[in-house]
């Protein structure tokens, strides 16, 4: 149960981590265009609140995504 236990928290960690880790590189992404092209600033400026809800939808389906691969586990 121990070792079961150890590989289902290991792979959840390792998808959430990835998950955020991805999130990150791409909202600095979105800060370098948003200084490099104008017009990408203009269209962020109205879209805050549809990127919040759309990282949260990212954040909470990475961790179903976990959760679903680490039950695969076999049973030692």
């Amino acid at each position: 149960m121990i070792r079961q236990t150890n590989q289902r928290a290991l792979i959840a960690s390792r998808v959430m981590g990835l998950s955020i880790a991805f999130l990150s590189i791409a909202i600095a992404g979105l800060g370098i265009a948003k200084y490099l092209a104008p017009a990408v600033s203009a269209m962020l400026e109205n879209a805050g609140l549809l990127m919040g809800v759309g990282l949260v939808v990212i954040l909470l389906g990475s961790f179903g995504l976990a959760l679903r691969l680490s039950r695969r586990v076999p049973v030692i």
